[in-house]
């Protein structure tokens, strides 16, 4: 989510559009998924929606195990990795604009739509969704003032975590006052550190946030460490042209990794539920337990490992060049800023419609996709908002 049309100082490239093509890519990719889950477990228990809050019907088991099954490897990784590509393509932007321009479009960029979600909107939603269905007690101002968390901004979250790490990057830059340079590849030795890293972190700190708790400004604290971690992997690998080429035999080995580790955690549930123990998130999701370690540890192995493989197979698999894929990728921040209110409205819509919550669930994701990119396309390329988004 961040300028990536000009390399780095320092970063040899083949050609612009070689770099941006896979970056543009898997940035499109990934907010068509979480646009697509957050559709779907509208009508589910897992993670948290909005929409959870007023559903009419609900996904059978069946249903939610393969909602388990597809979406639950992705939640482990997927924000780590949109935090990586950000590290990635930070220092490039520093070098160019310097600190103070570099701030001052993070904040423009990033902030403003984080506080126009948090004061505005996300409590216009909350508000509308109550009263569509029924409840009228729901106001704009409950909404705002006792809002759970306090000052919620929804799927921004990222958003507003992206800005506070970026800001802070910045600061670096401005107290040391040169740019990093290469020092030669990032070691295998050196990501196995970091997931070790990653894994203790995330398991002290659910200690205290544990998954899914409301922290104020949902900020996501419980998710911190994987994507803070991430992040700072994007600012070593770009001085190491991984903005290019993620070395071949790095990128194999974290394959194997990943493959590995994907697993562990499904097994687990399902031998527990077979020895008439069922797992539930609350095991999982933190404090002292051995589920909660076991979650932190495939955690921190997974998501270090997914990203690398994720970046270099985009890099040697980019996507057919075409004006969809271009107009897609242009649109793809914004598709990101107003999927709440597209899929609200379209769940709202089909509500009255007597069919199960399963079909309902596709038809939201599909449509959901399709008409956040559509709406966020119209507003990058028809009206002045486009120079923000």
């Amino acid at each position: 989510m961040g300028d990536h049309s000009v390399p780095p100082t320092g970063v040899r490239t083949r050609t612009a559009e070689t770099r941006v093509g896979y970056l543009d890519d898997l940035k499109t990719v990934f907010v068509a998924g979480v646009i697509a889950f957050h559709a779907v477990v509208g009508y589910g228990s897992l993670g948290s929606w909005l929409y959870q809050d007023v559903q009419e019907s609900q996904l059978s088991p069946y249903a939610e195990a393969a909602t388990a099954v597809i979406f639950g490897p992705p939640a482990f990784f997927l924000m780590g990795v949109f935090f990586l590509l950000s590290g990635l393509v930070a220092p490039g932007s520093v070098d160019r604009k310097g600190t103070a321009r570099f701030v001052r479009d993070r904040l423009v960029r990033l902030g403003v739509p984080v506080l126009v979600m948090t004061l505005l909107l996300w409590p216009l939603l909350i508000a509308g969704v109550h009263r569509a269905t029924g409840d009228r007690s729901v106001t704009y101002a409950s909404a705002l003032v006792h809002a759970t968390p306090p000052l919620d901004n929804g799927p921004l979250w990222f958003v507003e975590v992206l800005l506070i790490f970026s800001l802070g990057y910045a600061m670096s830059r401005r107290i040391y006052r040169r740019s990093a340079v290469s020092r030669g590849p990032v070691p295998g030795l050196a990501l196995v550190c970091l997931g070790a890293g990653i894994a203790a972190a995330t398991f002290a700190v659910r200690l205290a946030f544990a998954v899914d708790t409301p922290q104020i400004a949902n900020l996501h604290l419980w998710q911190w460490p994987q994507c803070l971690g991430l992040f700072a992997l994007g600012l070593a690998a770009a001085r190491r042209g991984w903005l290019l080429e993620v070395p071949r035999r790095l990128r194999l080995r974290a394959g194997i990794v990943a493959l590995v580790v994907i697993p562990i955690v499904p097994l687990v549930v399902a031998a527990m539920a077979m020895a008439g123990h069922p797992a539930t998130g609350d095991h999982f999701g933190g404090g002292w337990r051995w589920e909660a370690a076991l979650t932190a540890t495939v955690e921190g192995a997974l998501v270090v490992s997914t990203a690398v493989w994720i970046l270099g197979f985009a890099q040697r698999h980019p996507l057919p060049r075409s004006r969809l894929r271009e107009a897609a990728a242009r649109a793809a921040y914004a598709a990101f800023l107003v999927q709440a209110p597209v899929l609200l409205g379209l769940a709202l819509a089909v509500r009255p419609v007597a069919v199960p919550a399963e079909i309902k669930a596709l038809l939201v994701a599909t449509a959901g996709v399709v008409g956040s990119f559509a709406v966020a396309w119209c507003l990058v390329v028809r009206t002045p908002l486009g120079r923000l988004l």
